[in-house]
């Protein structure tokens, strides 16, 4: 099976930490992208899929953040 990090050397728990950095920061930025396009939906919409789908992806990608700066 051909993994998509086999290639990616984390041999050191320093080179775990940096990918864990990156990932986490990655999601930081997606998250916070996320919060625009909520911040952007009109109040009368604030009880539609749209606001509850961004809102639920908001709180997934802050758990993740979470769970992976205490991870390392």
């Amino acid at each position: 099976m051909n993994h998509i990090f086999s290639n990616l050397d984390i041999s050191s728990r320093q080179k775990r930490r940096r990918l864990v950095a990156l990932i986490s920061s990655a999601l930081v930025r997606v998250r916070d992208e996320e919060q625009a396009y909520r911040d952007r939906i009109p109040p009368n919409l604030d009880s539609s899929d749209f606001a509850a789908n961004a809102d639920d992806s908001i709180d997934l990608l802050s758990d993740a953040i979470l769970y992976l700066d205490d991870a390392y």
